[in-house]
C-alpha cells in the first residue's frame, strides 16, 4: 500500500513540476507552407531571435541528419510545438518526400522520431523541381504571440530568477496553444494533440491521413489526385483539403482540388481549373475565408467551399508568383503577387481594385517569384526575391500612403530561395542550386547552401551559415519552430541551427 502512495505521490509530482512539455516553448506551429495559409512566412515572435541576438556569436548548427531511403528529395518542413507522445515530451519537424512518404524528427535532438513510407509504385511523368509541404488544420487568422496564456517562455522546470516555478497546466487546446481559450478551430481534431492529423499525398494520388505523434492513419486513405502528379504545398482549412497539381505531371495537371473532410466517411471532391494560364502552385486565404489563386495570367478568388471562380485582376506580362495576404495598419486586407516584367501587384482582396504596383520607378532586375511580409509597428514590409535566377538579390519594400516604396536591397545571393521573417530577423537562403533545369541531379551540382540573417527593418547583414551545409538545396525551403531554423538539402540532410541551448 506504501509502495503504491509513494508511486502516486511521484506522479502527481511529475505532472505539477513539468508543466514546461505540455506547452510550446516559442510560439505557434507552423502547420502549412509558409507558416500560414497567408502565406506570410512570417513568425511573429521569438524569445532567443532577435536583431540584437542575430549580431552577436552564438547562432550556429544545432545538428544535422542524414534521411535514408529518399528517392526523390524532401519539402519545406512544418513543425509540431511541444506534445505529450509514447516516446515522451516532443517537439517535431516533418519533412515530406517526393514520394509522399513521411520522415519525422525530434526536433531538439535531431533522432528520427518515425518514418511513413508507403511505397506506393505510380510512375512520375516529369522530374520534380519543388515538393509540396504537408499540411496540418490552419486557422483562418494569423497566429501572433508567444507560446500560451499565463505562462512566460522557458526550458526548465524552475524558470528564470524572480519567476520561480512556471504556472499552468495544459489548458484547453486552440489547435496552437495561445489566444483565446475554449474555442476550437474549426476542422482541427479535438481529440487530444498527438492525434491532430497531419497530411500528405502519395505518388498514387491517395491522401493520407495520420496521427503526428505516431504516423497512425485513424482515418481511411482517400483518393484525392490523379497518379503521378506534381502536388503543390497541402493546406487544411475549415475540414477542407486543398492542393493543386501542378503543370507537366500526372493525367489531369493544373487543376484546384479540394477534399470536404467533414464528415470523414464520405468525403466528397470538388475541383476547378483556370480558363487563362498555369496554375503557379498553392492557393492562399483571406482571414474572411475566400481561397486565392494564380495563374500564369491571372489572379482569381474562388469561393472555398464550391470553389466557383471571379477573376480578379489580369497581367499583360503574366504572373509569377503565388498569392500573398495581408492585413494592413488600415485593417483592410490585401494581396500581393510577382509579375515577369519585374513588378509587385498589390490589390485590395474584398473588391480586386489595384493599390500598388512596386517597380513603376524602380523596376527589377529579376521576377518576383517568391514573396513574405512582416509588420514593425504601424509599418508593413514586403519582401521579395527570384527562385529562378542564378544569382538575384532579397529587395525589401514599405508599404506607404497605398505605395509601396523600396526599402533595401540585399547583395546578390547564388540562387536565393523564399525569405522568412522571424521576430524582426529575415532569413534566406543562397540555395547554390544549378538553375536553368528541371533535372534535380543536375540542379544538384551547384555550390553548397548558404543560410543567410538580415535585420528585416534596415537590411543590415547579421549573420550566415558559412561552409555549415555541405551540399545545395534543390527541393527544400526553410521554416522555423522554438528559434531554429530547419531546410533540407539535395542529399537529403536536414539541417537544423539555433542558439546552443540545454535540449530535451
Amino acid at each position: 500500500m506504501k509502495t503504491a502512495q509513494r508511486s502516486t505521490l511521484t506522479l502527481i509530482a511529475a505532472l505539477t513540476l513539468t508543466p514546461v512539455v505540455f506547452a510550446q516553448r516559442n510560439g505557434p506551429d507552423w502547420n502549412t507552407a509558409g507558416f500560414d495559409v497567408q502565406r506570410s512566412h512570417w513568425m511573429r515572435a521569438d524569445k532567443e531571435v532577435n536583431a540584437t541576438s542575430m549580431s552577436k556569436p552564438g547562432y550556429q548548427l544545432i545538428w544535422k541528419q542524414k534521411v535514408e531511403g529518399v528517392k526523390i528529395g524532401l519539402s519545406e518542413p512544418i513543425m509540431v510545438g511541444t506534445f505529450i507522445g509514447w516516446k515522451g515530451f516532443k517537439d517535431l519537424v516533418l519533412f515530406q518526400g517526393g514520394d509522399g512518404n513521411l520522415y519525422v524528427y525530434d526536433s531538439d535532438l535531431g533522432v528520427p522520431y518515425f518514418d511513413k513510407r508507403f511505397n506506393t509504385t505510380a510512375p512520375k511523368t516529369c522530374a520534380l523541381t519543388s515538393i509540396g509541404a504537408p499540411g496540418r488544420p490552419s486557422a483562418l487568422k494569423p497566429a501572433a504571440g508567444m507560446t500560451r496564456p499565463l505562462a512566460a517562455p522557458y526550458h526548465s522546470v524552475v524558470g528564470k530568477p524572480g519567476e520561480g516555478i512556471p504556472g499552468g497546466m495544459n489548458p484547453p487546446r486552440t489547435g496552437f496553444g495561445f489566444g483565446q481559450q475554449g474555442a476550437p478551430i474549426p476542422g482541427l481534431n479535438q481529440g487530444g494533440r498527438a492525434a491532430t492529423p497531419m497530411y500528405t499525398v502519395t505518388t498514387d494520388g491517395t491522401l493520407h491521413i495520420m496521427a503526428h505523434g505516431t504516423g497512425n492513419e485513424y482515418e481511411k486513405p482517400t483518393p484525392f489526385v490523379p497518379a503521378g502528379s506534381q502536388v503543390s504545398d497541402i493546406a487544411s482549412v475549415d475540414k477542407i483539403v486543398y492542393a493543386a497539381t501542378l503543370p507537366g505531371c500526372g493525367a489531369s495537371p493544373n487543376t484546384l482540388f479540394a477534399m470536404d473532410r467533414t464528415d470523414p466517411a464520405n468525403p466528397t471532391i470538388k475541383q476547378w481549373k483556370p480558363e487563362s494560364g498555369d496554375i503557379l502552385g498553392a492557393p492562399a486565404f483571406s482571414t474572411e475565408g475566400n481561397l486565392y489563386i494564380t495563374t500564369t495570367k491571372q489572379l482569381i478568388a474562388l469561393d472555398p467551399k464550391s470553389l466557383s471562380a471571379k477573376v480578379m485582376a489580369t497581367s499583360e506580362a503574366g504572373f509569377a508568383s503565388t498569392p500573398m495576404i495581408f492585413t494592413a495598419a488600415d485593417k483592410k486586407e490585401y494581396v500581393a503577387a510577382g509579375t515577369t516584367d519585374g513588378k509587385v501587384m498589390l490589390m485590395d482582396a474584398g473588391t480586386g481594385a489595384a493599390v500598388a504596383a512596386a517597380g513603376e520607378e524602380q523596376k527589377l532586375q529579376f521576377t518576383p517569384t517568391a514573396l513574405a511580409t512582416w509588420e514593425d509597428g504601424s509599418t508593413r514590409y514586403l519582401v521579395v526575391t527570384d527562385k529562378t535566377k542564378q544569382q538575384a538579390r532579397v529587395v525589401a519594400y514599405k508599404l506607404s500612403d497605398g505605395k509601396l516604396q523600396m526599402a533595401w536591397t540585399s547583395t546578390e545571393l547564388e540562387a536565393p530561395g523564399s525569405p522568412m521573417i522571424l521576430n524582426g530577423v529575415l532569413f534566406v537562403l543562397a540555395t547554390g542550386e544549378q538553375r536553368g533545369s528541371a533535372d534535380p541531379a543536375t540542379r544538384a551540382k551547384g555550390r553548397p547552401a548558404v543560410l543567410y540573417a538580415y535585420d528585416a527593418k534596415s537590411g543590415k547583414a547579421l549573420w550566415n551559415s558559412g561552409t555549415a551545409i555541405a551540399s545545395p538545396v534543390t527541393t527544400s525551403g526553410i521554416a522555423t519552430g522554438s528559434g531554429m531554423i530547419y531546410l533540407a538539402t539535395a542529399d537529403n540532410t536536414i539541417y537544423a541551427f539555433g542558439f546552443p541551448q540545454e535540449r530535451q
